[in-house]
């Protein structure tokens, strides 16, 4: 199942959709481009933050070498991360 949300500058939360078959097909030139590096980064960041954790060394967003898209948007040990990161994507 998949589910679309929508989250805005006030950090509402809106539900798009949901699906019962999600498609990862791509059917058009710009998903084309998008889905196969957002699932090499997230592969990537998964794997890194992984081994980063079992090491003990510190999984901040400066550190992750990795990340190229990927923007953190909440974080349990930062609260306000997510309104300053949100409210980034709307200026």
């Amino acid at each position: 199942m998949g589910v679309d949300f929508l989250v805005d500058e006030q950090l509402r939360v809106y539900l798009l959709e949901f699906n019962s078959h999600p498609s990862w097909s791509r059917q058009t030139s710009v998903l084309n481009q998008l889905k196969p590096s957002l699932w090499l980064e997230a592969a990537c960041l998964t794997s890194e933050t992984l081994l980063r954790f079992q090491r003990r060394l510190p999984v901040r967003d400066a550190e992750l070498v990795t990340r190229h898209n990927f923007r953190l948007i909440y974080s349990s040990e930062e609260p306000l991360l997510a309104r300053k990161n949100v409210a980034k994507m709307y200026v």
